[in-house]
């Protein structure tokens, strides 16, 4: 059966035409899948998706402020990283984020958190005492969700920092042996909305 937080309760997915699982792992068995799908018991019509979230380079904070679609940068696994989350799930940004980089630190906030200005200090006085202590280059970064937040705090963030901000951009993935599939569900549907004249 459906597991995790759900906006509705289990059995309105009777009402739906297509279920969509997300944030699979990306070892997921075709087997475990099958017998979720089963678990579900879902009418033969209904279509049954698994996604992914899928993260691309890290762009600059800056970058997003300034509406500017610029090409991401790389970083490598001796990248110092100051990994900051206010996502209500954020194991899978971390655990991405250790895989990738040298995480040095996390600064984590509860889901849909409000920055304040004394939380932009804090931020602040954080960075540049670990950048101080690791006399090289630290990045703060944030996802993407949160860059969205951060960014009418760039005036108040130190000059350093603001250079080293950066976010994590996510995209979805529906499982490959499904898109074409999915997406001509989508298109399908969009092409069926009546266009307002």
């Amino acid at each position: 059966m459906p597991v995790g937080r759900l906006r509705e309760s289990a059995m309105q997915r009777y009402r739906a035409n297509m279920l969509i699982v997300t944030k699979q792992l990306k070892h997921t068995k075709s087997i475990d899948r099958r017998l979720f799908e089963w678990g579900l018991d879902l009418y033969p019509s209904q279509d049954l998706f698994f996604s992914k979230i899928s993260y691309d380079k890290p762009r600059a904070l800056l970058a997003l402020a300034k509406a500017s679609l610029e090409e991401g940068i790389s970083f490598d696994k001796k990248t110092n990283v100051i990994a900051l989350s206010g996502i209500a799930v954020a194991d899978p940004f971390f655990q991405y984020i250790e895989e990738h980089y040298y995480l040095v630190d996390k600064l984590e906030y509860s889901d849909h958190y409000n920055f304040q200005t004394k939380d932009i200090k804090d931020i602040n006085e954080h960075y540049n005492k670990l950048k101080d202590e690791l006399k090289e280059p630290v990045y703060l970064l944030c996802t993407e969700k949160d860059a969205i937040r951060l960014q009418s705090f760039c005036s108040e963030l130190d000059a350093s920092l603001l250079q080293h901000l950066y976010y994590l951009p996510i995209s979805i993935q529906i499982d490959n042996d499904r898109d074409e599939v999915f997406n001509h569900i989508i298109e399908k549907v969009i092409h069926s909305i009546p266009k307002i004249k």
